[in-house]
């Protein structure tokens, strides 16, 4: 019974100090910040709709993000609107009426090129830290649905209604094999398809991409801010950060591509197209292939978020003496 009681405060200690930071935590949800719609108990995740990436140049030797290799840096923006909210037990609840958003962005250096399959290169990439102007992620509500995935607008704060759910930066690659913040993307280097095959219209004509597939495992945000009225119980001393997983693929198949992307400050060039409020062309007539002065890539995006919370100071502090009532329970029972 000795080595049964030293286990389990054993355990009890390791989960309290080792193990705060719980992996998939739940917790409840506020989807309109006023009760209007209901919380959602025991939230998962957040389950977002096929979405859109911009890639572009930031310290790139050959000009153009079809053509890195080692040690290049590209920018990455990134926008898509919430599908539905999963609860622990699977059951999905639906926007409906209103909308939940995402905006975010990050710089990733390529580690190593390497040969695919056939005519394919696989290329290896990590997280750089940033500033605010290169690395944010935000969640915005609104009560009137806006964002248009074709236009590439609509994903932050650009109507009066729109409201701040949360916001953090993403986190670095720690430069240990295994750890969050490594994408890795295979491109078939041969022939050429259409861009847009998404739906019964083509919106982008005769532009072209090269096919590709590849995924961002386990991207970390750290919180700095979020809206308590979304998250009803949770205290404003509470650690929250997501996790997401993001698979990338091409051509554009399950969304349309984005004509335009949101940079912090501003509208950029994206898909372009001769549709109204649509932004210059930066990727060209095959995308991501370098021409004059084109030199950016979109890629499709389908990301899952998950919720990680360590708990207040207070709650631990509370759980310690909880557990050192525990062992002096023990002792006493022992004696």
């Amino acid at each position: 019974m000795r080595a049964i009681h030293k286990s389990v405060l054993a355990v009890s200690v390791a989960m309290l100090f080792g193990g705060a930071a719980q992996a998939g935590s739940v917790l409840n949800i506020d989807p309109d910040g006023t009760g209007g719609v209901g919380p959602i108990y025991d939230m998962a995740s957040l389950e977002w709709s096929a979405g859109n990436m911009l890639r572009t140049p930031s310290s790139v030797a050959s000009g153009t993000v079809n053509n890195l290799a080692a040690g290049d840096v590209v920018q990455n923006y990134v926008q898509a609107s919430l599908g539905n909210f999963r609860s622990s037990s699977g059951t999905l609840t639906s926007t409906t009426g209103y909308e939940w958003t995402f905006v975010g962005a990050y710089q990733e250096r390529v580690e190593a090129v390497l040969p695919g399959f056939g005519s394919s290169s696989t290329f290896t990439s990590t997280i750089l830290s940033g500033n605010p102007s290169n690395n944010y992620f935000e969640i915005w509500y609104d009560a009137t649905p806006d964002a248009n995935d074709r236009l590439g607008k609509g994903f932050q704060n650009d109507t009066s209604d729109a409201v701040m759910v949360m916001s953090g930066n993403i986190l670095p690659w720690s430069g240990v094999v295994g750890d969050p913040g490594v994408t890795s993307f295979n491109t078939n280097t041969g022939t050429l398809v259409t861009l847009d095959q998404f739906g019964v219209s083509n919106d982008y004509g005769s532009q072209q991409t090269r096919s590709g597939f590849g995924a961002s495992d386990n991207l970390v945000v750290q919180a700095t801010y979020f809206n308590s009225a979304f998250f009803p119980g949770l205290s404003a001393a509470s650690n929250l950060s997501l996790h997401m997983q993001t698979q990338l693929s091409l051509p554009f198949n399950h969304v349309d591509p984005a004509s335009c992307f949101w940079n912090g400050t501003a509208y950029i060039g994206g898909a372009g197209g001769s549709f109204a409020g649509a932004c210059p062309n930066t990727i060209g007539s095959q995308n991501g292939v370098l021409a004059v002065g084109v030199s950016n890539e979109i890629i499709q995006t389908y990301t899952r978020t998950g919720f990680h919370i360590i708990p207040e100071p207070s709650s631990v502090a509370l759980m310690g003496f909880g557990l050192l009532g525990l062992g002096l329970s023990l002792r006493r029972r022992k004696s």
